[in-house]
């Protein structure tokens, strides 16, 4: 079985996992920012197809906004990543906490993912089972598919691989943007987020700097611009 999906296939499974549909059921739920996104893009939608669902969707969600008192908002600041990402716009100063919270959800999927990998490899490398031809008994009305243990086997282990490979896709797609953020660094700010974030136990910022041998004000000069530089890149500011 192969690991990967075909193209066609893992580009319709993106653009399934990036639509947002909102229902009575969880309209309130949902961010007020996500919403107003999804406002805009129903209603660019509605230029060129027109169902009863679209139109659904968008008065559940216009008569919603009214009911807050947000029925004006504009969707400008927002964009499709930050709804998949969780993120909204913040006021100056706020990014710096975000960004910690996205590195650290990100370390975990990423650690998650490289088990999963590890486990896929194992898996792959195992010896195949024995190919079985079912078999048939015959009986009143017909014959009957009966399925060997061996043939059990081998579909539950197909089904545990195939299952892992979904977790592993859904993984790498969530993990993308931090991971397109962090190659835009400089290697010594990577270096620093690397060791300042993406660990399991985060050191102190002194010990850090005794470590790395920076004098106090070039490491947080470093800091500094590496977290500012995924913010810009996640749209947080």
């Amino acid at each position: 079985m192969a690991l990967d999906l075909p193209p066609t296939l893992q580009s319709e499974e993106q653009n399934m996992r990036r639509k947002i549909i909102v229902t009575p059921q969880n309209i309130t739920s949902v961010p007020l920012s996500w919403l107003v996104v999804q406002l805009g893009k129903l209603r660019k939608q509605l230029r060129t197809i027109e169902t009863p669902e679209l139109r659904e969707e968008i008065h559940l969600i216009e008569d919603f906004l009214k009911s807050t008192g947000q029925s004006k908002t504009r969707s400008a600041p927002y964009d499709e990543q930050q709804i998949v990402m969780d993120i909204s716009v913040t006021r100056p100063g706020e990014y710096r906490a975000l960004v910690k919270r996205f590195l650290d959800e990100y370390y975990v999927k990423r650690c998650h993912r490289d088990s999963i990998k590890e486990e896929l490899e194992s898996m792959t490398l195992q010896p195949a089972l024995p190919t079985v031809t079912a078999a048939y008994g015959g009986s009143i009305g017909g014959g009957r598919t009966s399925t060997s243990p061996l043939e059990e086997a081998f579909i539950r282990k197909e089904s545990q691989i195939e299952l892992k490979q979904q977790i592993l896709r859904s993984l790498e797609w969530q993990i993308t943007p931090v991971e397109e953020a962090l190659a835009m660094l400089k290697y010594e700010e990577r270096e620093l987020i690397e060791r300042k974030f993406l660990v399991q136990r985060p050191p102190l910022d002194n010990l850090l700097i005794e470590q790395m041998h920076y004098n106090r004000q070039y490491y947080y000069e470093v800091k500094a611009a590496a977290v500012l530089k995924i913010a810009q890149r996640l749209k947080l500011v």
